[in-house]
C-alpha cells in the first residue's frame, strides 16, 4: 500500500498507530517505509464560536458509525471508539440506535468523543488543536465542510505553520471538481465540488 486513509483517527492514540505502522514497516519484504507512506486522515471540521453547537454537527455521523453500522457483535467503528476509551458510551449509543431512538443516540455522543476525531469550535481552538495532528503520524488531513471553510481552513493552516505564506498557484478542472493548488512549505490543496459538497485536502508536511 502507498498509504492509509483512516476514517476516525484520534491523535491522542498516536502511539498505538505509530507502533502498528512501525511493525508493518519492519516486516521482511515490506514495500514501504515511513518516509514513503502517506497517512491521510478524514477529519470533520466545523468552525463555530460555540463548541457544543459545532460538536452537534458531527454527533449524528459518530452515532451512526458507532451505533448503527454492522451488527451488534461486529461493528469495527465501535471498536475504534472503544479503544479511545469510550467503550461504555458506545455501548449505550448502540443500544439506543438499534432500538430505533436515533435522536437519543445522537445526544449520547460525548463532546470529548467528537473532539477526539474532529476539529470543532472557534478558529483559535482549531488552530491550537492542530498541534496534536502535526505531532501524529498523519501527514494529510482530508476535511469537509461548507464553501466558506475553504479560505478559513487555508488561513488557519498558514497561520499555524512557520513556512512561507500560502498562495494560490493554479486551478485544475477534474470532472465535477475544481482543484486549487496552494504552495507553501506545508502544501495545501482544496478540492471543491459544487454544489453541495466541499472536500478539502490539507497536506501537512513536505
Amino acid at each position: 500500500a502507498d498509504g492509509w486513509l483512516p476514517l476516525f483517527f484520534a491523535p491522542k492514540d498516536n502511539t498505538f498507530y505509530r507502533d502498528a505502522l512501525a511493525e508493518g514497516f519492519a516486516r521482511p519484504g515490506a514495500r514501504r517505509g515511513p518516509d514513503g507512506f502517506d497517512v491521510a486522515a478524514v477529519v470533520p471540521v466545523v468552525i463555530n464560536d460555540d463548541v457544543e453547537a459545532a460538536a452537534d454537527a458531527v454527533r449524528p455521523m459518530l452515532a451512526l458509525y458507532a451505533g448503527g453500522m454492522g451488527a451488534r457483535e461486529a461493528n469495527f467503528h465501535l471498536d475504534v471508539f472503544s479503544r479511545m476509551g469510550y467503550e461504555a458510551e458506545c455501548a449505550h449509543i448502540q443500544d439506543l440506535y438499534l432500538a430505533g431512538d436515533r435522536r437519543a443516540a445522537i445526544a449520547a455522543v460525548p463532546t470529548a468523543m467528537v473532539e477526539a476525531v474532529a476539529l470543532v469550535g472557534p478558529p483559535a481552538k482549531i488552530r491550537a488543536d492542530l498541534d496534536a495532528w502535526r505531532e501524529s503520524v498523519v501527514n494529510t488531513l482530508v476535511v469537509s465542510g461548507p464553501p466558506s471553510l475553504r479560505r478559513t481552513m487555508a488561513d488557519l493552516v498558514e497561520r499555524h505553520g512557520h513556512g512561507e505564506p500560502i498562495d494560490v498557484v493554479g486551478s485544475v478542472d477534474v470532472g465535477h471538481y475544481l482543484v486549487d493548488v496552494l504552495a507553501r512549505r506545508a502544501v495545501v490543496a482544496i478540492v471543491t465540488r459544487t454544489p453541495p459538497d466541499v472536500i478539502v485536502l490539507a497536506i501537512g508536511r513536505t
